[in-house]
C-alpha cells in the first residue's frame, strides 16, 4: 500500500512540473584557454555563465563570477553592467556583470522599506 502512494505522488509530482529534471545548471568556463568570441557566444547562448579567470594578484588562484547575456538575467535591483574578462586572444573581452543599484538619496525618514529602500542609502 505504502509504495503504491508513493508510485501515486511520484507521477503527481511529475505531471505537475515539480521534479528536479531541469535543475537549471550553468555553465563554467575558464576565459584564460578560450577566445574573446567563443566567451561571449557561450554567454549569449546560455543567458548566463561561471567565467574563470586567473588572478592577476595572487598566483595559481582562480578568480569566478556570474557573467550575463542581457538585464534579463539580474535579479531585481540589479542592473548591467560592462566589465572585461583576460581571454586567449585579449586581456580586454567585453562581458556583462549584474550588479546591485546604488540607492540615489538619503532617506533618514526611517520610512524606507520594501522598494522604497532600493533608492535610499544607508
Amino acid at each position: 500500500m505504502r509504495k503504491s502512494f508513493l508510485v501515486l505522488l511520484a507521477a503527481a509530482a511529475t505531471a505537475a512540473g515539480l521534479t528536479p529534471l531541469d535543475a537549471g545548471a550553468i555553465t563554467r568556463l575558464r576565459t584564460d584557454q578560450t577566445s574573446c568570441s567563443a566567451v561571449q557566444a557561450l554567454v549569449e547562448r546560455e543567458g548566463a555563465a561561471i567565467l574563470q579567470y586567473p588572478s592577476k594578484r595572487v598566483a595559481n588562484y582562480l578568480l569566478y563570477e556570474r557573467y550575463v547575456a542581457d538585464a534579463r538575467q539580474c535579479r531585481f535591483g540589479e542592473r548591467l553592467s560592462p566589465e572585461t574578462v583576460p581571454a586567449a586572444d585579449t586581456q580586454s573581452c567585453r562581458v556583462f556583470l549584474c550588479k546591485e543599484v546604488e540607492p540615489l538619496f538619503d532617506c533618514d525618514d526611517g520610512i524606507g522599506i520594501g522598494s522604497r529602500r532600493l533608492f535610499c542609502r544607508d
